[in-house]
């Protein structure tokens, strides 16, 4: 049923009279709740509803579909926590939930999902700190916790995530410092940190990131000098602007082409 033009609610008694491992009714204009029912029979691999207009809470019956590939329930209206155990749920590979009203915590439960490879919690209002456990999950390429409000510090277990290609941390209420560790991510392209309250000085470990493409540690409180290190990484995006950096931008960082990056940094001179 993907991409069509239904509308209406999704029958609540949908996966208990009938045997079925997928349903896809993305980019519709289904409404009212999600259907408890859909894993009852203990096969369901793909539950895709995105971009429709579902509103409620996630069941708590999905905690129990361990068979679960792919989540995406993005761009809806869902509310509520999400239940623990869906954040372990072994056999998933993408949990998708971004752009809802979602609230709570990330349980330490995320470790126990050796599979997941993707994870989007975009635009919510998730809040408490990312758990340590999260390094568990050790399959996390994509992590997109953007515009919530995460608190804390970013656990240095990140460090140990070495398939992580892309890290969005933007718009939260983090705190502390960049771990040193995030230099262990060999496989980082995009690392995105800003609008947070992170403080320290910038670990000279990222610039020793063959892989990373684009960096934003902008609209923060960090200080000190930019890594030497910086110079020798092949950024086509840096953006260090709005914080307290100072000293001497280094030599072959191209100041004409992040012509933007180093503002709003007063103890900054090229």
């Amino acid at each position: 049923l993907y991409s069509n033009r239904f509308t209406g609610s999704l029958p609540q008694k949908i996966g208990s009279w009938t045997d079925f491992q997928s349903i896809d009714v993305a980019e519709n204009f289904f409404t009212g709740p999600i259907p408890p029912d859909m894993c009852k029979e203990g096969k369901m691999v793909d539950i895709l509803l995105l971009q429709n207009n579902f509103t409620g809470e996630i069941p708590e019956t999905y905690a129990n579909c361990l068979t679960l590939d792919r989540f995406r329930v993005s761009n809806n209206s869902l509310s509520g926590p999400v239940p623990p155990a869906i954040w372990g749920l072994p056999n998933l590979s993408i949990l998708d939930l971004a752009f809802n009203q979602f609230e709570g915590p990330v349980t330490r439960d995320i470790g126990q999902a050796k599979y997941l490879s993707r994870l989007f919690l975009a635009h919510n209002q998730f809040s408490g700190e990312l758990p340590g456990t999260i390094s568990d999950a050790s399959s996390l390429e994509t992590i997109v916790l953007s515009s919530n409000n995460f608190s804390g510090e970013i656990p240095s277990t990140v460090g140990e995530l070495v398939r992580l290609s892309s890290f969005y941390l933007d718009g939260n209420n983090f705190s502390g410092a960049i771990p040193h560790s995030l230099g262990s991510c060999g496989s980082l392209n995009v690392l995105n940190l800003a609008k947070n309250s992170l403080y320290g000085e910038i670990p000279a470990s990222l610039g020793y990131l063959q892989t990373l493409n684009s960096l934003n540690l902008s609209d923060n409180k960090l200080s000190g000098k930019i890594p030497e290190s910086l110079s020798s990484s092949r950024l086509s995006l840096l953006d260090l602007s709005n914080n307290q950096l100072s000293g001497r931008i280094p030599d072959s960082i191209s100041v004409n082409v992040f012509s933007e990056s180093f503002v709003g940094n007063p103890g900054l001179c090229s």
